[in-house]
């Protein structure tokens, strides 16, 4: 197989080639007995709600929306490279692991264009970042020629937003054929030898057994010590956005502050997920799981190294402590994004976000109140000068960053 669309592609010469091939097509198929499922589910949903109502097969199959297809490559991936350090399957898969906004994915080191370095990360929802490419916009950059990696999928909108969409698009007729072709000679020339095909099946059919969300969630957790870690480094970048917000308020900056603003409330969002909304999402999916598996003791132990138990994360000592203020940091968000309205440094609120952050608003007036720390209403803001606001946003972001946990060490690990 030529790697020359690889090479133009990547600078990562150690990942070229049939590897990387061989692990979209996996991916592929995944998708694909995924999507199927799913569809059969929703049939059944559909004859339920009205036994008249003859249900019909989509002539699309369902997609996975960009984090959740980006989760379901990574809960493989984590999987799959176990049974190859246990010695159960032949190859490694072709990407490597990195921590983005959403925890983290699978990607590559890639060759950028010009026009993608001027473009990159400038919108909110242009997940592009440095010089690494997730599974999605590698699916958009391989060329037909490596593995027909293209034709394997297709996207319904940028690979680098969070709106994409990703449909299957692999024919079982061409996975039959690299998969049953008798003409091999050598097994070590085998796309998938019999054992790495039994393995295969059974990682999938366990996963159609899960839904989208339970998908994204498996693929996004795994431990307590990488949860921490997928925190601090949203912490990190909630602090950076945090200060765009000061110097905005301040009069020394007002650039892209519509943009600091939404990923500040969007980033501690993600915080509260993690330390506390995935939890009960991911035992579900452990357990569903686990029971598909329970058959087959080599790759449940290959499960149970990579995939730590609920009470394992979310019990830690570290996740409980973000657990316990990271609805504060969402509510100092969203008081800091109706603050900007109020004092005019953005044009738009909705009704939605107006009526949200007065809820909030009395969850972070009553912990204020026990730190010993003042918490002006939004209509008072108008008669403070900017300097006693950014005073008081930073009182309550210092109190804040004290209850939270020591720092991992996240250098080198994200995008």
């Amino acid at each position: 197989m030529s790697d020359t669309d690889l090479t133009y592609l990547t600078p990562d010469a150690a990942r070229f080639g049939a590897n990387i091939a061989r692990t979209m097509r996996i991916i592929a198929k995944l998708l694909l007995d995924w999507s199927a499922a799913e569809r059969s589910r929703k049939d059944k949903d559909k004859i339920k709600d009205n036994n008249r109502v003859k249900a019909e097969s989509c002539r699309s199959l369902p997609c996975l929306k960009a984090i959740y297809f980006d989760k379901l490559v990574m809960f493989f991936c984590r999987l799959w490279n176990r049974l190859h350090e246990d010695d159960q399957v032949r190859y490694r898969t072709g990407f490597i692991q990195r921590r983005g906004f959403h925890g983290p994915g699978q990607a590559l080191k890639i060759n950028r264009t010009e026009d993608e370095k001027i473009g990159m990360g400038k919108y909110p929802y242009d997940y592009r970042h440095n010089q690494y490419a997730f599974t999605i916009e590698i699916i958009e950059k391989l060329k037909p020629g490596i593995g027909n990696a293209r034709s394997l999928f297709r996207l319904d909108e940028l690979p680098w937003s969070a709106k994409c969409k990703v449909y299957p698009q692999l024919e079982d007729n061409m996975w039959d054929l690299w998969c049953f072709n008798k003409k091999t000679e050598k097994d070590d020339t085998l796309f998938l030898n019999p054992k790495e095909l039994t393995y295969l099946s059974v990682i999938s059919s366990a996963l159609t057994n899960l839904s989208s969300m339970e998908i994204r969630v498996i693929g996004t957790h795994c431990s307590a010590i990488e949860t921490c870690k997928d925190i601090e480094f949203n912490l990190a970048a909630w602090k950076k956005y945090f200060n765009s917000i000061l110097e905005a308020i301040g009069e020394q900056g007002k650039e892209e502050i519509e943009a600091s603003i939404s990923r500040l409330v969007t980033t501690s969002r993600e915080i509260c997920r993690k330390s506390i909304d995935n939890r009960d999402v991911y035992k579900n999916a452990f357990e569903k799981y686990v029971q598909r598996i329970s058959a087959y003791q080599v790759i449940m132990d290959s499960f149970k190294a990579v995939q730590n138990d609920v009470n394992s994360i979310w019990q830690d000592e570290r996740i409980i402590k973000y657990a316990n203020i990271s609805p504060i940091l969402l509510a100092l968000s969203l008081y800091c994004k109706r603050a900007l309205y109020v004092l005019k440094k953005i044009k738009k609120l909705g009704i939605k976000e107006i009526k949200e952050s007065n809820k909030y608003l009395i969850n972070l007036k009553n912990w204020s109140q026990k730190k010993g720390l003042t918490l002006l209403d939004y209509e008072v803001l108008k008669n403070r000068t900017n300097s006693k606001i950014v005073e008081m946003l930073q009182n309550i972001r210092n109190e804040i960053m004290r209850e939270m946990p020591d720092k991992e060490d996240i250098k080198g690990t994200g995008i």
